[in-house]
């Protein structure tokens, strides 16, 4: 019978090892070998903890288009991840339409053929993706972006979205309510009904700090 107390300090060793090794270029092979039951669930922890933390440099990479939805969905849940709302919801639209591509590419590898109407030649344009298709891949991700909290108040990333029928019900604060005024779902209030739980986004938590600095003041 194997000792596996002999083993276990040499482990632990490679699984820190591992883990000091997130980075950019490891993240996703990472991710995919410790999401896997011979992987290790500590440094599964550790890869979606940098996925989190540096989500905002993640997104604007080629490496943001290779994470499954599984780690997708796992970070934009968290309420410690590191971006705005704004970018959450470009981003995640951005992905969509690249698994939308990929989807085409599969379905029709002769617009890659290097024909004259090849994907290489012209390339997918957006008005080209079928947004029924768009709304499918997107649709257990987009519920989880905090839309109240988008920034600024007329966003141009979130108008698209509701234009293209990505987003169905505008965001609660948008909307008037009873008394004949606007709801704040940044703001806690009682019978209200809308509060939304913002994200710890550090530059906002930052801003947040100063301002009940000079509150006091």
């Amino acid at each position: 019978m194997i000792n596996l107390k002999k083993y276990l300090p040499s482990l632990l060793g490679c699984e820190d090892i591992i883990a000091e090794s997130i980075s950019l270029d490891t993240l996703i092979a990472i991710l995919k070998w410790s999401s896997h039951p011979y992987g290790s669930k500590w440094v599964h922890r550790q890869a979606l903890h940098f996925l989190c933390e540096e989500f905002s440099q993640v997104m604007t990479s080629d490496v943001f288009y290779e994470l499954s939805k599984d780690h997708l969905l796992t970070a934009i849940q968290s309420d410690y991840l590191q971006a705005s709302e704004q970018d959450i919801l470009k981003y995640l639209i951005k992905w969509g339409e690249h698994q939308l591509m990929k989807r085409i590419a599969d379905r029709e590898p002769n617009l890659l053929s290097g024909t004259a109407h090849s994907v290489n030649k012209r390339g997918v344009k957006r008005r080209d993706l079928d947004i029924e298709e768009l709304r499918e891949i997107l649709s257990s991700l987009l519920p989880f972006v905090r839309i109240e909290h988008i920034l600024p108040i007329n966003s141009e990333v979130l108008s698209d979205a509701m234009k293209r029928g990505l987003i169905s019900t505008p965001p609660s604060d948008m909307l008037p309510t009873t008394e004949g005024g606007k709801s704040n779902a940044w703001l806690r209030q009682k019978n209200a009904g809308i509060y939304v739980r913002p994200r710890l986004f550090s530059p906002y938590v930052e801003e947040a700090k100063v301002i009940k600095t000079i509150l006091r003041c």
